[in-house]
């Protein structure tokens, strides 16, 4: 019976350890308050700390909004799309007439590579 009440991992022995030291020792139980309080007090100073660096950042994050409000909003022309516009004529040959978009055919780089510098 006594084997269960033991402990058998040396996180159980020392939590045994600390049990008996504690009610036996009153100064160990003052040292242990001490600690306590120290380490309580320290996790507060830190919450304090980090309530002072959220109000700031919120300070911050308020001002750039309402400088961003008090900005004059653009004009901003919507996308429209005009059903009577005719499309534009696609050319089958380049010899004809140019394409109406920027591509290179064989043609036009073999020109490039006679003439390099052409005089527009």
């Amino acid at each position: 019976m006594l084997n269960k009440l033991l402990p058998k991992t040396p996180l159980g022995f020392a939590i045994t350890a600390a049990t008996v030291l504690l009610s036996v020792s009153p100064e160990a139980r003052q040292f242990t308050r001490k600690m306590a309080v120290k380490g309580i007090g320290a996790v507060l100073g830190a919450a304090d700390g980090i309530k002072e660096l959220t109000a700031g950042a919120r300070s911050q994050m308020a001002g750039l909004v309402a400088e961003a409000r008090s900005e004059e909003p653009k004009e901003v022309s919507p996308l429209t799309f005009d059903m009577d516009l005719e499309p534009e004529p696609f050319f089958e040959s380049a010899q004809d007439q140019p394409l109406p978009f920027n591509v290179m055919s064989d043609q036009s780089i073999q020109e490039k590579m006679q003439n390099p510098n052409p005089h527009h």
